[in-house]
């Protein structure tokens, strides 16, 4: 059972971020109180993502699981010289480094700004969404119409969603 193999560190680590917050996420939706006047109340949407993310934490578990089963069999058949390089070598570890980098800074950017306030939800919302979706691909000019349409789409529907569904006060 080596599916969290040290090829797989990054990916162990957001697996055990995952879970903590679908952990704390339970937690903090039990501590709220009953609710008045709905029945799903405070706590319905908090648990309700919780509870996704531990399902699909326990899918990912499963399909590493079933990954690290058939990677014996493979490797056997692998025969090429590629195939038989040192691990990690040649897997562009320092570019997702500078790419995990960006990425936060990116996020620690956007948490500021909304804390600060000043500037609109639904447009520093778009900007993130760019920034970030760029950051993470690989700068095509198809990819980035891409992001950028998902960016425009994602931050009118999530303004429209916390305003007139959740009736969420966001930062102006």
């Amino acid at each position: 059972m080596n599916f969290l193999t040290k090829d797989r560190g990054g990916e162990a680590i957001c697996l055990l971020l995952l879970l903590a917050t679908g952990v704390a996420l339970l937690v903090g939706a039990a501590a709220l109180p009953e609710p008045m006047f709905d029945p799903l109340g405070p706590a319905g949407l908090p648990r309700y993502v919780g509870y996704l993310l531990l399902v699909l934490l326990a899918l990912r578990l499963v399909s590493l699981f079933r990954e690290s089963r058939a990677a014996p069999a493979a490797e056997a058949d692998a025969a090429s010289p590629e195939a038989r390089r040192p691990a990690g070598a040649g897997t562009g570890e320092g570019p997702q480094r500078l790419r995990f980098a960006l990425v936060a800074l990116i996020t620690l950017a956007y948490l500021t700004a909304l804390t600060v306030g000043g500037l609109s939800f639904t447009w520093l919302t778009l900007a993130f969404l760019a920034a970030l979706g760029a950051a993470m691909s690989d700068l095509s000019a198809r990819k980035l119409i891409i992001v950028g349409v998902i960016a425009a789409v994602m931050s009118f529907a999530l303004t429209y969603t916390f305003t007139d569904v959740l009736s969420v006060v966001l930062p102006e």
